[in-house]
């Protein structure tokens, strides 16, 4: 199982998960490009299908083509960004509050405007870096929604301090384009789980039932609670339930 972060994240958002995880997959839990502490190759390659193009690179010199693929919001897009590449082979596809939408109107533009003139200023990612405190990390992961515990807070605060990290995250954000990719979900014939959180304030529920209904053979699971990191709020109960969902099977339409 090859596990896919979210924007900003590492692959350590997935840690709680994985000795439940454990018992049933061989894991694979990747920083992705300019996360945490892995360096970009080119700074042009932050997009979401350069990036899906460099994972397949890695994944072919490790001689590893992933039976199943978590992805969690940003890192969900690059889980079926890689069905296209990795053909013949069709891996299960789990997708954590998938952030399969478009930014709509102005912010379409200016929000990666903004991201890429940030991105460009070699001072800006230090300077964002050195006013990330502990509580300004808290209030901004409770806006995510959700139960937000101390552990999340001290490892996202480290990750803030790492001023690489915070370039690699605007960078991403200045490049990302799902056009071509929301086009394409009706052609995707892997088996897709989405599973949506109630309490989450960053993708809400609609963004993954509307994919849902695009893609051909996906289920979604629709949960009453937990926020946008719920993997991390409740990692035992989110393996359990992806555990659940993929010795079931997954219905056609």
């Amino acid at each position: 199982m090859l596990m896919l972060h979210g924007t900003g994240a590492d692959g350590l958002s997935f840690s709680g998960m994985q000795p439940h995880l454990s018992k049933f997959f061989d894991l694979l839990a990747l920083d992705l490009p300019g996360h945490g502490k892995t360096r970009l190759g080119s700074r042009s390659r932050s997009g979401n299908k350069a990036m899906a193009e460099d994972i397949k690179k890695l994944l072919d010199d490790m001689r590893v083509t992933p039976d199943y693929i978590l992805g969690h919001s940003a890192g969900a897009v690059l889980a079926l960004e890689l069905t296209k590449l990795l053909t013949p082979a069709l891996p299960k596809i789990i997708c954590i509050n998938a952030s399969l939408a478009q930014f709509e109107g102005v912010a379409g533009w200016l929000f990666p405007m903004m991201a890429r003139g940030m991105a460009i200023n070699p001072l800006t990612p230090r300077i964002i870096s050195a006013s990330l405190s502990d509580e300004r990390i808290k209030k901004l992961l409770e806006g995510t929604g959700g139960e937000i515990n101390e552990e999340m807070i001290k490892r996202y605060a480290q990750l803030g301090r790492l001023h690489e990290h915070v370039s690699g995250t605007l960078l991403m954000m200045a490049q990302w384009d799902l056009t071509q990719l929301l086009s394409e979900l009706g052609h995707i014939q892997n088996e897709v789980v989405i599973i949506t959180n109630g309490q989450d304030l960053a993708v809400p529920h609609k963004v993954g039932k509307e994919a849902a209904q695009k893609l051909p053979h996906a289920q979604l699971l629709a949960l009453s609670d937990g926020g946008h990191l719920w993997h991390e709020e409740a990692p035992q109960e989110a393996a359990a339930l992806i555990i659940e969902s993929i010795k079931k099977g997954h219905p056609n339409g």
